[in-house]
Formats: structure tokens, sequence, C-alpha cells
């Protein structure tokens, strides 16, 4: 017998892992926000997240912030890869420049944010 299973939208997938954080479970949160960065979580038949819509901005938003705070610049840099998806160059160039300042980001890292950000549409 075939177990039913629920696709997650983007939207909720952000908005729990920010439940997540506030309950203080980190890493699971960043483990469900992975899967909106994984193409097989959205296609085939064991998809898991509807490959339609995107993530809410107000939550994403509060989880760089949390990752900011907390010096988190794995978390920080899923929070940016996941805005970039439907953010432009203007709006990620200040989350970068943040997110350099704030967690512990090396030369080297930095110039590859930058980068990325540089490769974003205007």
């Amino acid at each position: 017998m075939r177990r039913l299973q629920r696709k997650l939208s983007p939207s909720q997938i952000s908005e729990c892992a920010l439940l997540l954080t506030r309950i203080g479970e980190q890493q699971k949160a960043y483990e469900l926000l992975e899967q909106l960065l994984d193409e097989n979580a959205s296609s085939g038949e064991e998809a898991t997240v509807y490959p339609k819509g995107h993530a809410r901005p107000r939550p994403m938003a509060e989880l760089f912030e949390d990752a900011l705070m907390k010096k988190d610049t794995y978390g920080a840099a899923l929070c940016l890869e996941i805005l970039s998806l439907t953010a432009n160059r203007a709006k990620l160039k200040p989350l970068v420049n943040r997110m350099v300042e704030k967690c512990n980001v090396k030369q080297e890292q930095a110039t590859i944010l930058q980068g990325f950000v540089r490769l974003r549409p205007q």
C-alpha cells in the first residue's frame, strides 16, 4: 500500500523554519530550508516540495538576521542563497556586506560572496 505524502510549498517551509528556530531547533530549520535548494525535492514521484512558489521574504529576512546575530556563516549563506532566487543584485549587496561585517568571513569567502551577488540580475 502506498503512503500518502504531503508536499510543502516554499512559503510553508520558510514559515516552519522560522518557527523551528524560535524553539531552538536551528539544525532542523536548516535541513528544512535546504530542501528549497534541492532540485530532487521538487521533482519526481518522491517530491516533498511544490516546484512553484517562493519562500516568503519576511521569514527569510528574520532567519538571516538570526544567523547574523549568532555569527552563523552557514545559516546566513543559506538564507542569502534562498533570497537570491527572488531578489535582485541591489537587494542582495547590502545583505552580503552585513554578512561580511557580522560573521567572521575570510577574505576569500567575502570575494566569493561578492562574486555571487555580481552574477545576479540587476
